[in-house]
């Protein structure tokens, strides 16, 4: 069976099947999971379009890279919740850390950074309330009524993170960013780098969250610099002996506005890098930037429809990842930063308003995953760590969500705070038992859908876990099944095309927003659980297939 899949040929049989209704191609038995998640069906797979790829292992290629799955401790607790619950503490949210895997924390958060020191009061709270120390940052004592740093160690406890990031404050006194990583070393973490801030190249002109406060107090990169070098020698004199990460301009805003340099606001990120060049080669440190896929591509626009977006979206799902990789990190990064990157925050653009909570956001996390771990083996420059952008919170724009946030009609009191898990939650949980003392298996690869892998319409990598067993994790963007030969099980998320799971509605969501066009607000979801007791690896899915065990 010939394969002759185009990207037009996705984009008309994706479009017959989710905005014009189709019937699953699978049969099998409802497990009664609650009506707002993916159903289960455990079955012999019944799709008659197959096509059969034959996977022989060969050698190892080297350790998993636990550190690029990293999350973020800014979505450990949700704000909106009438009782000021963290997600660990709701009998859901416990259940859903458990069941998933992650490699780092970074801590406390990004921009939020700036609000977070310890208070000496009660010797114990981190927390939020610097805007009364500095013009121009507003004061959000109110915003966060927890223990930071207790939620930090409640998180890690449960979910057996040992390795933390942590933000340092440009204002937070030396002593008490020691005191801090003090405590986290009593609760048996260990603090591996220090980022030297974060997005302080958004200097308030208007580009993303950039604030005056930003330029207030680096209005030149020079300044910033000079802030790091005092920062490093000061936190050495005090005995920290990690890594240190600065600061660098987001490359994909720069390709954005490639050939328009004068124009605002990001020209002035060709001279933060250019400035960050000269800094990094005088000591050892890596940077940090943010990564978001689809950058710019949003989904509000009325004037658009779903198509028009997945048109422009759906080349760079497929794209070739280690291109992508080494184009936008090794090549533009490594000669100004030698030692290598930090994808400090990473996702799809703005879920809410795009692809939250899909099949393609899923697609996008599992293959991003199997790109960086292949990408650390082989490239010879590092992704020294990555964290997904966020674990809990406001509807498609987290893992682990409140189900109805953006219901109408009810009022904060009145939600129903069930939490539940978003598209990209089941994307992470698939590498459980993976990332810790797991390794990456070269293979070769033979059969029907091999043209599949070429097109990059099927994006496979095989890892053997701490136990011996072979594992090929599987993302699927194309319309036709394939089956692993030899496969021995399957498991994994599916729908019937890459837009199953849209169910949201950015109206709601804070009352301004349009509604794109091909929406459908009623519909909860439309994406399923698999297993099968075979390889078999359905249409337009993410998931696993165990190949061997020792």
């Amino acid at each position: 069976m010939q394969h002759t899949m185009t990207y037009r040929g996705l984009l008309c049989g994706l479009f017959g099947l989710v905005l014009f209704g189709s019937a699953s191609a699978q049969s099998g038995t409802d497990t009664g999971a609650a009506p707002d998640a993916p159903k289960h069906r455990t079955a012999a797979y019944g799709g008659q379009d197959v096509l059969s790829l034959r996977v022989q292992l060969d050698s190892v290629l080297g350790p998993v890279s636990p550190r690029v799955f990293g999350i973020h401790a800014q979505g450990l607790y949700d704000r909106r919740h009438p009782e000021d619950l963290a997600v660990f503490e709701t009998e859901e949210g416990r259940e859903l850390l458990q069941d998933i895997e992650f490699g780092m924390v970074r801590f406390p958060a990004g921009t939020a950074s700036w609000g977070y020191r310890l208070y000496e009061a009660d010797g114990q709270s981190l927390a939020r309330g610097l805007g009364r120390y500095v013009e121009g940052i507003e004061d959000r004592s109110s915003a966060y009524p927890r223990n930071a740093l207790f939620d930090l160690f409640d998180f890690c406890a449960l979910t057996g993170v040992q390795e933390v990031s942590y933000v340092y404050n440009p204002l937070q006194p030396v002593h008490e960013a020691m005191e801090v990583m003090r405590r986290m070393e009593a609760q048996g973490l260990t603090v591996v780098q220090v980022e030297l801030g974060n997005e302080y190249q958004q200097m308030g002109n208007g580009a993303g969250h950039g604030k005056p406060v930003y330029r207030n107090r680096f209005p030149t990169p020079e300044v910033y610099l000079e802030w790091c070098a005092q920062s490093m020698d000061a936190l050495r004199a005090k005995g920290y002996q990690g890594a240190f990460a600065l600061v660098c301009a987001n490359v994909l805003a720069l390709e954005q506005w490639e050939g328009r340099p004068s124009r605002e606001p990001y020209s002035h990120y060709w001279d933060w890098n250019a400035a960050v060049k000269k800094f990094a080669r005088q000591g050892t440190v890596s940077g940090s930037t943010h990564q978001y896929l689809y950058h710019g591509i949003q989904m509000n626009r009325s004037e658009g429809t779903w198509q028009d977006y997945i048109e422009q979206a759906l080349p760079l799902l497929v794209r070739d990842g280690s291109g992508f990789l080494n184009h936008y990190i090794k090549d533009y990064y490594g000669p100004i930063v030698p030692d290598g990157i930090n994808l400090t925050e990473w996702a799809v653009k703005w879920p809410a308003q795009s692809f939250g909570n899909t099949l393609f956001e899923a697609q996008h996390v599992v293959r991003f995953l199997l790109d960086m771990n292949r990408f650390n083996l082989v490239s010879g420059y590092p992704i020294q760590s990555a964290f997904y952008q966020k674990l809990g919170g406001q509807i498609t724009t987290a893992m682990i969500t409140h189900s109805l946030a953006s219901e109408e009609g009810l009022s904060r009191e009145e939600h129903q705070w069930r939490y539940k898990a978003e598209a990209d939650y089941h994307a992470f949980r698939l590498f459980k038992g993976l990332v810790h003392g797991a390794a990456l298996m070269a293979y070769t690869a033979s059969g029907e859908a091999t043209r599949m892998l070429d097109e990059q319409f099927l994006r496979l990598e095989c890892f053997r876990d701490s136990v011996g067993q072979v594992w090929a994790v599987v993302a699927n963007a194309g319309s036709r099944a394939v089956r692993l030969e030899g496969g021995m099980r399957s498991e994994g998320l599916h729908g019937d095309g890459l837009l199953s799971g849209m169910g949201f509605n950015p109206s709601n969501w804070n009352g301004k927003r349009e509604k794109p066009l091909g929406m459908d607000p009623a519909k909860r979801s439309d994406l399923e659980f698999y297993s099968y007791a075979d390889g078999y690896v359905p249409p337009f899915s993410v998931g696993k297939v165990l190949l061997s065990v020792p």
